[in-house]
C-alpha cells in the first residue's frame, strides 16, 4: 500500500509528522487510513473523506452508537486480534478502543494522546524513514498518530479482519483482511455487503485454495448480496472492487505480505446474471480443508474457469469446470459434504452454461 507521499500538510521539516482526525483524509492509501475507512464504512456508511475536525464528532459518535446498540457486532469482534503486534506494540482490544472514541467526543477532540503507531499500521513508512529519517531512526519515533485515530483504525481492522492461517511457511502467520469498496452511493450497504465475503474468504483461506477462488467468491457473495438488497442493478453500473490486504508474522517482526484491489465490476455483473451466484457461494463456504480430493478439485477448476473465462471469453475454460460436475467421483463427494442440497446446487452451477449461450 502506497501513500500519497508528495503531500505535506502537518509534516514540517524536522519534525515527527503527526496523524489527526483532522488531516487523517491526507494520508489516504497508507494501511492504518484504510483501515479507518473501512471502519467508517462498514458502521455509518462514511468514508474518511467526509472526515474533518468539524463534523468528527459527529460521526464518531454515530459509529459508536453502531458498534455498541449492536450485540451481534460486539459479540462477533470482542476476542478477536484486530491485527500481529510486534513486541513493543500495545494490543488494543474492541472495548479499549470504543473507550478511545468515548473519551474523543466526551472532550470534543481536545488533550487527546499522541502515540506511536503500531507496527501493522506502520507498515508502508519504511521508505519515508530510510530517505528523511536519518541513520538509526525508527518508524515509530518518525510517525505518531492522535489516540483516536488508532483506536478508528483497530476497530475497522476487526471490521475486515477474514483470517489467521499459519503453519504454510516456517515461523510465518498470516492475518488477512477484505474489504468491498462499493461506489460512495452503496456506502451505507458495505457492512451488510462485506460479512458475507469475510466469511467466504476464510473459509477458502483456511482450506489453502488460492487467490482465484478467494476473488470468484468474494465476486459471488456480492452479487447474492447486492440481489437480496435489490440493488444489483446499481452494482453493474457502478465501480465496486475487492481489496485484500495480507499481514504477516515472522518471530516478532510484523510484514506485509500483500495487497490487492481488483476491480470486480464485471466479475460480480457475469455471476449475477447467471443465475448461480447463491450456489457458487454455497460450494465455496463449504470447502473442506482437507480430503475430498475431488470436491475441492471442483472448486479450483470453477473458480479458474470463470475469472479465465470473464478475462477472455473462450467457452473451453467454463467447460472444463461443468464437465466436472458430471463425475461420479464429485457428485459422491458433493452429496457427503452438502447433504441434500447438493443436487440443487450442481443443477444450478450447470446454468453457467448459459453465459456461452
Amino acid at each position: 500500500m502506497g501513500g500519497r507521499r508528495g503531500q505535506t500538510s502537518s509534516r514540517g521539516a524536522g519534525r515527527a509528522p503527526v496523524v489527526t482526525i483532522g488531516n487523517l483524509a491526507e494520508f489516504e492509501g497508507y494501511s492504518f487510513a484504510w483501515f479507518a475507512d473501512a471502519a467508517l464504512r462498514l458502521t455509518i456508511g462514511m468514508v474518511i473523506q467526509d472526515l474533518n475536525a468539524g463534523n468528527a464528532i459527529s460521526m464518531l459518535q454515530n459509529l459508536h452508537n453502531h458498534v455498541t446498540q449492536s450485540p451481534a457486532v460486539k459479540s462477533r469482534l470482542a476476542n478477536r486480534p484486530p491485527f500481529p503486534l510486534g513486541p513493543k506494540d500495545q494490543s488494543m482490544t474492541l472495548q479499549d478502543a470504543l473507550n478511545v472514541i468515548s473519551t474523543y467526543i466526551s472532550a470534543q477532540g481536545h488533550g487527546m494522546k499522541t502515540l506511536s503507531l503500531p507496527s501493522a499500521l506502520s507498515i508502508d513508512f519504511a521508505e519515508h524513514v530510510r530517505i528523511v529519517g536519518g541513520p538509526g531512526r525508527k518508524k515509530r519515533d518518525v510517525f505518531r498518530a492522535s489516540e483516536e485515530v488508532i483506536a478508528l483504525a483497530c476497530i475497522g481492522a476487526l471490521l475486515t479482519f477474514a483470517y489467521i492461517v499459519g503453519g504454510r511457511e516456517e515461523g510465518i502467520t498470516e492475518y488477512g483482511y477484505v474489504m468491498v469498496r462499493l461506489h460512495p452511493q452503496l456506502a451505507p450497504l458495505s457492512g451488510r455487503v462485506n460479512s458475507l465475503v469475510r466469511r467466504v474468504t476464510r473459509r477458502l483461506a483456511q482450506a489453502n485454495m488460492g487467490f482465484l477462488p478467494i476473488l470468484i467468491g468474494a465476486s459471488a457473495a456480492v452479487a447474492v448480496r447486492a440481489a437480496r438488497l435489490k440493488v444489483l442493478k446499481s452494482i453493474f453500473k457502478n465501480p465496486t472492487s475487492f481489496e485484500y490486504l495480507r499481514l504477516a508474522l515472522s518471530g516478532q517482526k510484523v510484514m506485509a505480505k500483500g495487497f490487492d484491489s481488483i476491480d470486480i465490476t464485471g466479475l460480480v455483473k457475469m455471476i449475477g446474471l447467471s443465475g448461480a451466484a447463491g450456489s457458487i457461494v454455497r460450494l465455496l463456504m463449504n470447502c473442506p480443508a482437507e480430503g475430498f480430493n475431488n470436491y475441492r478439485g471442483l472448486v479450483q477448476n470453477l473458480a479458474n474457469g470463470l475469472a479465465m473465462y470473464h478475462f477472455y471469453r473462450q467457452p473451453i475454460y467454463l467447460y472444463g469446470a461443468l464437465r466436472l460436475l458430471t463425475s461420479a467421483e464429485v457428485q459422491r463427494e458433493g452429496s457427503q459434504i452438502l447433504k441434500g442440497n447438493w443436487n440443487q446446487v450442481a443443477q444450478r452451477l450447470m446454468n453457467l452454461s448459459r453465459l456461452i449461450t
